[in-house]
């Protein structure tokens, strides 16, 4: 995606209410966006990653799914599935109802990272607000990436890890990365 170039109001009934990816590597560059889309009863409002590599330079916001509100990023066929956000790219105001508001992380040898003031904010669901990882799924957090206002109505409002092992958190000083004013009840 290029430009101005928008995936608007688009729904699914099961997964991938913006994008499904597929053994797919896609670019959504600045000033592109994924917004108000829905997976109705799957994962991945936004876009979702089976298999492929996914670079966010651009928003992803206002999407709602079961899980990954946002982002849901996962193996497919014992592929592997990576996701970078970064050049200030946005993953803001998603919902899920279950886990991970923003991103939903799972599978080992799949992973979304972060860098250069990515922006995870206001998203919510009832594990995860902004972040949830489960099986391995890793989550590496670089320099100057802001995690912040995400709320859980049950527990991880920033970042929920289960059952993973894979959480990295790089980065001090100048560029120091915020994870700050996220909540759950």
């Amino acid at each position: 995606m290029s430009g101005s170039s928008e995936l608007d109001r688009c729904d699914a009934t099961d997964d991938g209410g913006g994008a499904y990816l597929y053994l797919s590597t896609v670019f959504i560059l600045p000033g592109s966006s994924v917004h108000d889309s829905r997976a109705i009863w799957g994962a991945g409002g936004g876009v979702y990653v089976a298999g492929s590599e996914l670079y966010v330079h651009g928003d992803i916001d206002g999407n709602d799914a079961v899980d990954g509100g946002g982002l849901y990023v996962t193996l497919s066929s014992g592929i592997d599935s990576n996701a970078s956000l970064m050049g200030s790219a946005t993953v803001t105001q998603n919902t899920a109802s279950n886990r991970g508001g923003g991103i939903f992380v799972q599978g080992t040898a799949t992973q979304i990272q972060t860098f250069d003031d990515a922006l995870i904010q206001g998203n919510a669901a009832d594990y995860g607000g902004g972040i949830y990882t489960v099986w391995g799924g890793g989550v590496r957090l670089h320099e100057r990436t802001h995690v912040s206002g995400n709320h859980a109505t049950s527990q991880g409002g920033g970042v929920f890890a289960s059952w993973s092992d894979n959480l990295e958190i790089t980065g001090a000083g100048i560029g120091a990365i915020e994870i700050d004013n996220n909540t759950s009840d």
